[in-house]
């Protein structure tokens, strides 16, 4: 659903991304737009992640968690498939 999304998203805008394993591959699939993917890392967590897209000319901003992590103040509810 989220590929579909993405894809009636202007390409004039620039896309974010932070994602916590690289699954939508997104700038192989859109080769001419402007994405910047994003992944966390053991030394880079989720919210440096967001501190670099705040810092940078991003105009639609998709943040992907897993249920493998604990919950976060980036979470603003809580999965159901993680109860």
């Amino acid at each position: 659903m989220l590929m579909a999304m993405i894809e009636n998203i202007y390409e004039t805008m620039n896309l974010r991304i932070t994602e916590t394993a690289f699954e939508l591959h997104l700038r192989k699939i859109y080769p001419t737009r402007n994405i910047l993917s994003m992944r966390e890392t053991e030394t880079v967590s989720g919210q440096d992640c967001l501190d670099v897209q705040k810092k940078t000319d991003g105009s639609v901003n998709i943040i992907r968690r897993g249920c493998n992590r604990p919950r976060s103040i980036l979470d603003d509810s809580i999965c159901p498939s993680c109860i």
